[in-house]
């Protein structure tokens, strides 16, 4: 059987979804294989681009995570938009030097 997804705005009601949640309805051997929600998602919707630091469990990010300066500027990037940081260099005149260029 082939299943086809469709990308909604629901997709952000998975970053609330617990572990209790999945083994409560019959998950439980899910977390045999997967540490977290986070992984579970990831390995089951790959074409989606996850944000783990969103999951209700923010504390079951994959180890190592926050060690990859890609994840930590994207994350950067994300909340950055959400301020309404235009650029790099602006957040750092503001957070180190105001009124100074960069």
């Amino acid at each position: 059987m082939t299943y086809s997804y469709r990308r909604t705005e629901q997709d952000s009601d998975w970053y609330r979804v617990t572990r209790r949640d999945i083994e409560k309805r019959g998950g439980v051997r899910l977390f045999d294989r997967y540490h977290s929600v986070e992984e579970i998602l990831c390995a089951a919707y790959p074409e989606l681009r996850w944000e783990p630091f969103k999951f209700l469990e923010g504390n079951n990010t994959v180890r190592g995570y926050w060690s990859s300066i890609v994840h930590q500027r994207d994350f950067f990037d994300r909340i950055g938009k959400e301020l309404g940081i235009q650029t790099v260099c602006s957040t750092l005149a503001i957070l180190y030097t105001p009124g100074t260029p960069c």
